[in-house]
């Protein structure tokens, strides 16, 4: 399941400016759906786009947040 939510300015042509991801379980059970997820995080902020990521799944102690930054 994919999860999120995105944040668009009327302003300027319903440019997306921000972006809420929600970590799922999927997304931290095996190497290539983390690269996946950090790879779609890297693509919004290589765009300008800010982002938020909220990770409340406890049970996989995967780390997202280092593996984007990689």
């Amino acid at each position: 399941d994919e999860y999120e939510v995105r944040v668009y300015d009327a302003e300027r042509e319903q440019t997306l400016v921000a972006a809420i991801e929600l970590v799922s379980p999927s997304n931290k059970d095996r190497p290539s759906a983390r690269r996946q997820f950090a790879a779609k995080c890297a693509a919004l902020l290589a765009n300008r786009v800010s982002v938020v990521v909220i990770d409340f799944v406890t049970e996989r102690t995967a780390n997202l947040y280092g593996d984007l930054l990689d």
